[in-house]
């Protein structure tokens, strides 16, 4: 099963995400499929999937970056991250009871917006994978604004290598 989300204007993202290959530099968080993820069949509902993309994201920015969402990234810098675009691909289903690991790379820092891969497996195994295009805004004017020159040094260091 394939869905993409594009952005509203100009064109979708392709439907091929990435290849799955996880880079060594790639972040992983890893999450227990519960019954709040499942639909009556017992295998994740695919928008779950989404709110466990953000929650990567967020762990990613908590220990991955050292930028706490809720505190740092939110507060005291005043700045937010939208998803302009994601594409997924949902390979095999998730069931309840399983450990999914959602890996996390960067695959493109631009001036003020980012690409990301995730690959999504259990026991080693694929399950799924998205690209997914955000970008940082100053949440005072709602305007995109540069990468903070120390978060892009974070970032960096997950940045997939050609």
């Amino acid at each position: 099963m394939r869905w993409s989300v594009g952005a509203a204007t100009g064109t979708s993202p392709d439907p091929e995400t990435h290849d799955g290959r996880v880079p060594p530099n790639a972040f992983r968080s890893r999450y227990l499929v519960r019954f709040a993820h499942c639909d009556p069949a017992g295998i994740v509902f695919f928008p779950r999937f989404f709110d466990l993309f953000s929650s990567a994201l967020e762990d990613w920015f908590q220990t991955g970056i050292e930028c706490p969402f809720g505190g740092e990234l939110m507060v005291e810098r005043n700045l937010r991250v939208p998803g302009l675009s994601i594409t997924a691909e949902f390979l095999h289903p998730c069931r309840m009871g399983e450990f999914l690991d959602i890996d996390l790379w960067v695959t493109r820092l631009g001036r003020s917006s980012f690409e990301l891969a995730l690959a999504g497996s259990v026991s080693g195994k694929p399950r799924l994978r998205a690209a997914w295009t955000m970008c940082v805004i100053d949440f005072a004017t709602f305007k995109s604004t540069p990468i903070p020159e120390d978060l892009r040094k974070r970032m960096q260091a997950y940045l997939q290598s050609s």
